[in-house]
């Protein structure tokens, strides 16, 4: 008989009303609710209502010996946390935050035992119900669903939108709660209409270059595109842009994008390609190719570059030993020679040996002579069509030139590319450089990149933050330079196929005409800085 009284008047204290508090001014449903600022219990940071923006708000007050405290508590966790939880929200999507509320101070141990025993998230502290007693006159448990969502048609943001002292079963209170959340609606998203913000580029290549078009489309996904020719679609050509590796005088017409969604679909604006036909005679080209770097020890160094047109022997080297009798000091001492079709190694030199091939293909294209035909140095001639890598390397460190020349006859195939990644700056001030020929009777225009920023994006880590190019001619004076490129040279980019960069990153870039000659282009950093650089040469039709 002694414990059911101790209950029964446990349980009237759960509800008991204070005096005071019947003179507190109190909010009905459909009131605004004023933000309010408490401490968080776990922190001791204060948290405002305001902070809730966007959410249905649940708060519930508590004393953790309130055996109704209790009995709501078992249901709250499962019934409205867990429940909303697992559906991403309420009715309508909106987020749900439970917030409990303590109204019990100076007994730490026992509220953490009724935190802990509930699992209980974000606790407040509102040990003088002042914010309390706003919602119910005195007694605990208290619940309130207030909204957080700002242009909300169902209801104001914060408006209260259900009160509820006391927890009277197992069951109906929570089941009452779930249905004040779920009345609060969100403002349906603005209709964004599919638009075409950058149409497809007129470009205009030369026979065996490479082309591109792209768009950049606006509204609600998901989108899909699909590429035409003249009207006609293309296989296989379902991106957001659409490049053709390599043209031919049947790939000149115009071409558009239809952009779709679920909603409906939009045509571009038409780019037409222009194909010029393959020059004949002695036209002005990009005859050899150099990078010249300082290695460490089993450090790889990559360079690629690209035949265009078709199957030509190309004479590749990695000399070390041999710049040493030029008066190159630090010289790598036997530098090796790996060449990839994609992933596949498709031929290999470490000691060219005095090769009569190569020797002869050296002569031919006028590269410099190896000190001895039985130096360290590395060379090899290959039939080359489209892309290939080479990896050079030793096992101890120095300077070393890696050289790609047009040792085949004819001109309708040509070199039109090449690139070099290495590491820039740095306590030994290594530079990056990188030389080509002009050869024949023309000018020709080439772009020149050094890309450090842009690796980043590409997933390259270590990148030179801010990398510099210099370009001289063949007397070493200096005729161009850039450390920011400009979003002039875009369209560039897009004819020699070369991946973008952010408008207004710290990349270098220059588009140049040049006489027939010899070139060097240096990268290094601005001031004292690091990294890892990309240097780029193509040749533009």
């Amino acid at each position: 008989m002694k414990t059911l009284l101790s209950t029964v008047l446990l349980a009237a204290l759960c509800m008991v009303v204070a005096p005071s508090a019947r003179a507190q001014a109190r909010y009905a449903v459909g009131d605004t609710v004023a933000n309010f600022t408490l401490t968080d219990r776990a922190t001791g940071r204060p948290v405002s209502l305001t902070d809730f923006a966007g959410k249905v708000v649940l708060l519930e007050w508590f004393a953790w010996w309130c055996p109704f405290c209790q009995a709501a508590a078992a249901q709250i966790e499962p019934g409205i946390v867990r429940y909303y939880a697992a559906r991403n929200g309420n009715a309508a999507g909106i987020p749900v935050l439970h917030v409990s509320l303590n109204l019990q101070s100076g007994q730490e141990s026992e509220t953490q035992q009724f935190v802990n025993a509930y699992k209980l998230g974000l606790v407040l502290n509102d040990f003088n119900r002042a914010v309390a007693n706003r919602f119910q006159a005195g007694g605990q448990p208290i619940f309130a669903v207030i909204n957080g969502v700002a242009g909300s048609p169902s209801h104001r943001q914060w408006q209260l939108v259900f009160s509820q002292l006391g927890y009277g079963s197992t069951q109906a209170p929570v089941t009452a709660l779930q249905q004040a959340i779920d009345t609060v609606r969100a403002a349906p998203p603005v209709a964004v209409p599919l638009a075409i913000a950058t149409q497809p580029v007129a470009t205009t290549v030369a026979v065996g270059a490479s082309a591109g078009f792209s768009v950049n489309a606006t509204g609600p996904g998901p989108l899909s595109y699909q590429w035409f020719k003249d009207g006609t679609a293309l296989a296989g050509a379902t991106a957001a842009s659409h490049t053709l590796a390599t043209v031919s005088t049947a790939d000149a017409g115009d071409y558009t994008v239809r952009v779709s969604n679920p909603q409906g679909g939009i045509s571009s604006a038409a780019g037409r390609l222009t194909v010029n036909a393959a020059p004949t005679g002695l036209d002005s080209r990009l005859s050899n190719l150099s990078v010249l770097t300082t290695l460490a020890a089993n450090q790889v160094l990559t360079v690629g570059f690209t035949m265009q047109g078709g199957n030509k022997s190309v004479l590749l080297r990695a000399a070390g030993p041999s710049l040493g009798a030029l008066g190159v000091s630090g010289v790598m001492a036997d530098p090796q020679l790996a060449l990839f079709n994609g992933s596949t190694q498709v031929a290999t030199n470490n000691n060219w040996s005095g090769d009569p091939e190569v020797a002869l293909a050296a002569g031919a294209v006028g590269a410099f002579p190896f000190a001895a035909t039985t130096s360290l140095d590395a060379a090899l001639v290959s039939a080359v069509d489209g892309g290939r890598t080479m990896h050079v390397f030793g096992p101890t460190a120095g300077t070393v030139i890696v050289e790609a020349y047009d040792a085949g006859a004819g001109h309708a195939f040509r070199l039109v590319n090449l690139s070099a990644l290495n590491q820039v700056g740095g306590s030994g001030g290594n530079l990056l450089v990188a030389g080509f020929t002009i050869a024949g009777s023309g000018t020709k225009t080439v772009l020149i990149r050094a890309v450090g920023p842009g690796l980043s994006a590409r997933g390259v880590s270590g990148a030179l933050p801010d990398p510099k190019l210099e370009l001289f001619d063949s007397g070493q004076t200096k005729i161009a330079e850039n450390d920011n490129w400009s979003s002039a040279l875009a369209p560039a980019f897009s004819t020699v196929g070369a991946f973008g960069l952010v408008i207004g990153s710290r990349d270098g870039g220059l588009l140049v005409t040049l006489p027939p000659g010899g070139y060097s282009v240096q990268v290094g950093p601005v001031g004292d800085g690091s990294g890892v650089a990309l240097i780029e040469v193509y040749e533009v039709p």
